[in-house]
């Protein structure tokens, strides 16, 4: 199959082999079948290795993502077969895994074929089937093998395996509802969005009925993998914590209600036993009414007893089981059964015992104070339970009515209110209560002053909390040491305490902390008594305390007084505090630091290129010819008449005119000669921004795109011929190449229209935002690039990117005849000038997708027509790139793809093998500082030289020759054509990257 796809490529290269100049500087021709035969001699079958290693990558990670998907499955079906009611959930998470399995298979299958260097094709490997018991061995001769599940190969099962895993997904919530004790709301959004996202691309992939061996399709469904790949990433995470936090919860709800489903039996077991033992007494005593009632009593509560007993184990048993059904599917009489009977049994059961009881002591004829003890805690008892029951019941009432947003109080509360105000009792219920609130206020105050004054009178004054007579429970602060403070009664003591409420020391802050202190040693102990300073006697002289006439008692020569113990256990704290670490700040590098930085660098030309493509040394072919051109190419004029952003800019069919559109409301024509000049500028007032110019075939008008206006000049004087309006805002103009004509896409309709604005024919297009069109020279068809705003179900996407779609319109049968879907964001599409090929569309998109090459071919399909799309080429930067604008095809014959990147830098591809040729690196002429560009437009008419012009986001227009400036001129900077003065030569500009 590689060879067949080898030969058919070596085929369709020599088929579309022209007469070429192999050397272009030279000059030099050689015949026709000299070129053809150095041609298929140097001509390799390049395969971009680059966007191989990439398909087969987002496969690769997609089936690794699977795999965890699939293990964590196995660990929730694990993890939950212990829990009741879990046969659903085992069930459904086996039926995933076994959908997950073939979806897989089915995408390896694609991959195999789209990049079948990379990928391999590996046989299906369905999963044993799920088994609810474990079956006996059968003998090494039985013929009979375990039934698989059968797994298909045919990619045109995309959509429906996708709607099947959608309602796979479903049927798992739905199980995963059926246990109430758990609510995940992170797996329920996870999954809900999985199954949103799948019903969207079965529908798209629907429309594609028989096209999924077309090699566009394949790549489509494989780049799907990268949307699935965050479904299962959220899937399988929102898996980890069910089964961690999930199942744990469930596991302790439902041990929990068996439990009490245990305790309830043990109960009634017991007390039938008391049951059974009391009738002994009673049983064959039948004379009396009174003594068959207490027989009839008691074997009823027996008899009920007995059977909430056994209803307790059949409800224990039958909430252990996996395989019991969800309270969902249960009828309401078996559940009332199973799940309320119990209790309500032992209720009546300890009822009936109760009443049979007293009946008993009046059968058996007890004392009077016996029978009435008995019937007056029965009653009570017996209707405290019932209280308790009714309450009960009445909770689950409110609960199954409100669903717990209020509580059986609130209600409760509101019927008493509703009672009150209905009956006409709420002075009742208000008065009488804040009258006895009012007078037991008033006697509590009248007994405590009464005791107030009788203690005053018999006890004589109140001792002081914390004061004796003796003194004997005043502390000293002074004097509180490494234990219990001790008692001081010192005229020093009394002192201190007398001042410390004049003032407190302030704490000094030390600056550097002082060595650790030596506690005790070196220390000299005078026999004198200690001569010491209030702190606060250097600040407040004024304060000082009065000398005391009476010396303190010297302290003993052997042991530190306790003011000092406490003083140094002070300073040690103190010293420790100051010895803790601190957290360190940050470390900021500031300008003047020495942090290392790395860079990569290529090795560079002597003249300051660099060629990407070195290491593919290739042979002295056309492209041989091309490159050292190319690498010729430096910025030779800036023009800075625009203020603000330039939105786009193109070259006239005949290369006389640059027209380029700003921000600042304005659009410039240039003259184009040896350098460009001013020739006119279109000012747009009061009609928003430009973001459009594009020239008439002939080159002798120019439309201008606003918001929701399209403008018509003449390019020579400047004048406007008309101003267009639409109800909506307008995506794109284009000429039709006829010239008397353009296509004004709003919305999702094409007009056609002349240029005094009249409409010539609408193409209406559903569920689609259209960006741009290209008509074919014979305005037969028209390619044009869309967003899909819904599939053909109504449905949108709920996490992932809408589907984008490349479509071929016949414009006289006003059908679609082809439409490819890719995922990323297209915006532009532009049809090749040469025609010896077939129409070749050159398609551009937004952020780091590059830019493609499609040929559109026509078909014969029985009695008619139709075209077909076929990818040829994809341009890979050497790294990743943002592009900037639409990207452009250059040269003689277009055989260059050019594209802008927004950090300055500028690629150009050969068209035919996707090569890269050269990538240039634009530069302020100034001061050679790189630029951040918003696009790229060619020339394709400039004589004897390669001519392009690149914008700038700060309105810079900078012009690209082929010619070299000379080293004592340097290029001229338009805002007026006044070229400047020598430079030095060592400044480097258009530097290649």
């Amino acid at each position: 199959m590689k060879r067949k796809k080898t030969l058919v490529s070596l085929l369709n290269e020599i088929v579309s082999l022209k007469e070429e100049d192999l050397d272009l500087d030279a000059g030099q021709e050689v015949p026709a079948h000299a070129a053809v035969s150095e041609r298929i001699k140097n001509l390799n079958v390049i395969v971009d290795d680059r966007l191989q290693d990439e398909g087969a990558a987002l496969f690769n990670l997609f089936n690794k993502r699977i795999r965890q998907v699939d293990e964590q499955l196995l660990t929730f079906g694990n993890a939950v077969r212990p829990l009741g009611s879990s046969v659903g959930l085992i069930s459904s998470s086996y039926n995933l895994r076994a959908r997950l399995q073939q979806i897989l298979h089915l995408f390896r299958e694609n991959a195999s074929e789209a990049f079948p260097n990379k990928v391999k094709k590996e046989p299906a490997e369905p999963l044993q089937p799920l088994s609810s018991r474990k079956k006996r061995a059968k003998p090494r001769n039985a013929g009979v093998q375990p039934r698989l599940t059968r797994m298909t190969s045919d990619l045109e099962e995309f959509p429906l395996q996708f709607e099947l895993l959608a309602k796979d997904l479903v049927t798992f919530l739905h199980f995963l509802h059926d246990i109430p004790e758990f609510r995940d709301e992170g797996l329920n959004a996870s999954v809900l969005s999985f199954e949103g996202d799948l019903k969207y691309w079965a529908s798209c992939l629907r429309e594609f009925e028989g096209q999924f061996g077309f090699p566009a399709i394949k790549r489509y469904v494989n780049d799907l993998t990268k949307e699935m790949d965050e479904h299962m990433e959220a899937i399988r995470d929102a898996l980890k914590v069910f089964v961690v936090e999930g199942v744990t919860t469930i596991r302790t709800a439902q041990n929990h209600t068996q439990n009490g489903l245990q305790n309830l039996s043990t109960v009634a077991t017991f007390f039938s036993g008391v049951t059974a033992t009391t009738i002994q007494y009673s049983f064959d005593k039948v004379d009396t009414h009174l003594q068959q009632v207490v027989n009839a009593l008691w074997i009823t509560s027996l008899v009920f007893s007995i059977a909430s007993s056994i209803n307790s184990q059949l409800a224990y048993h039958w909430r252990a089981a996996m395989y019991r059904s969800p309270r969902s599917a249960v009828p309401f009489v078996v559940m009332i059964w199973l799940t309320r009977t119990p209790l309500i049994f032992l209720v009546v059961s300890v009822m009936a015992f109760s009443a049979g009881l007293v009946c008993f002591t009046y059968s058996s004829a007890q004392g009077r104070l016996v029978t009435t003890c008995a019937t007056i805690f029965t009653s009570l008892t017996s209707l405290a339970l019932l209280a308790v029951a009714v309450w009960f019941a009445m909770e689950r009432a409110v609960y199954a009515h409100t669903k717990g947003s209020r509580w059986l109080e609130d209600i409760m509360r509101e019927w008493k209110t509703s009672f009150l105000r209905r009956t006409g009792l709420v002075w009742v219920a208000k008065v009488p209560p804040a009258g006895f609130k009012k007078a037991a206020t008033w006697s509590s105050e009248t007994l405590g002053k009464f005791g107030v004054f009788v203690s005053s009178t018999v006890g004589g004054p109140t001792a002081r909390r914390g004061s004796s007579s003796t003194g004997s429970d005043h502390y000293d602060i002074e004097e509180y040491g490494a234990g219990l403070p001790t008692p001081n009664t010192s005229p020093k003591a009394e002192r201190f305490r007398s001042f410390s409420s004049v003032s407190e020391p302030k704490p000094i802050r030390v600056q550097s902390p002082p060595p650790l202190p030596q506690v005790f040693e070196n220390r000299e102990i005078s026999s004198s008594p200690v001569q010491e300073r209030a702190p606060w006697s250097g600040s407040r002289p004024d304060l000082s305390p009065p000398q005391d006439s009476s010396p303190d008692p010297p302290p003993p020569p052997t042991s530190p007084t306790p003011r000092m113990r406490f003083k140094d256990a002070v300073r040690k704290v103190t010293h420790l505090e100051r010895m803790r670490p601190t957290p360190k700040s940050p470390t900021k590098i500031g300008p003047g630091s020495h942090a290392r930085e790395r860079s990569l660098t290529l090795p560079a030309s002597s003249d300051g290129h660099t060629d990407p493509n070195e290491r593919f040394a290739l042979r002295p072919t056309r492209l041989a010819g091309l490159i050292p051109k190319l690498k010729a190419l430096k910025p030779t004029q800036e023009l800075y008449e625009h203020a603000g952003l330039v939105r786009h800019l193109q070259f006239s069919p005949d290369g006389k005119w640059l027209a380029t559109c700003s921000w600042d409301r304005k659009a410039i024509i240039w003259k184009v000669e040896a350098t460009l000049s001013l020739h006119r500028v279109l000012v747009h007032a009061g009609t928003g921004f430009l973001s459009q110019v594009a020239w008439s075939p002939d080159g002798k008008y120019l439309l201008t795109r606003t918001f929701r206006h399209v403008k018509v000049w003449a390019a020579e004087t400047g004048v406007m011929k008309q101003t267009i309006s639409c109800k909506s805002k307008i995506e794109a103009v284009t000429w039709m190449p006829t010239g008397d004509s353009f296509a004004c896409v709003e919305g999702s309709v094409v007009h056609i229209m002349d240029l005094q604005g009249k409409i010539k024919n609408d193409h209406p297009f559903d569920r689609l935002e259209i960006h741009d069109v290209a008509p074919t020279y014979d305005e037969q068809r028209m390619v044009l690039v869309a967003t899909m705003q819904s599939s053909r179900d109504d449905l949108k996407p709920s996490k992932s990117r809408a589907e984008k779609r490349i479509i071929v319109y016949h414009l006289g049968n006003k059908k679609v005849e082809c439409q490819v879907p890719v995922l990323e964001n297209v915006r532009d599409v532009t049809i090749s000038s040469d025609r010896s090929n077939g129409y070749l569309a050159l398609i551009s998109y937004e952020d780091m997708a590059p830019p493609e090459l499609w040929r559109m071919s026509v078909v014969h399909i029985e009695d008619r027509e139709e075209a077909r799309l076929h990818l040829l080429q994809t341009y890979m930067p050497t790294a990743v790139v943002e592009f900037a604008g639409p990207s452009y095809l250059g040269g003689k014959q277009d055989q260059f793809v050019i594209c802008a990147g927004k950090k300055g830098d500028i690629h150009i591809w050969d068209r035919e093998t996707g090569l890269l040729l050269h990538s240039l690196q634009g530069a302020n002429i100034v001061d050679n500082t790189p630029e951040d560009l918003t696009g790229v437009a060619w020339n394709h008419c400039a004589t004897g030289r390669y001519m392009f012009a690149s914008a700038t986001n700060d309105g810079t227009v900078r012009i690209w020759t082929a010619q070299a400036a000379p080293d004592s001129q340097q290029p001229s900077r338009t805002g007026s054509p006044t070229p400047f003065g020598t430079r030095s030569s060592n400044l480097t500009i258009g530097q290649a990257v």
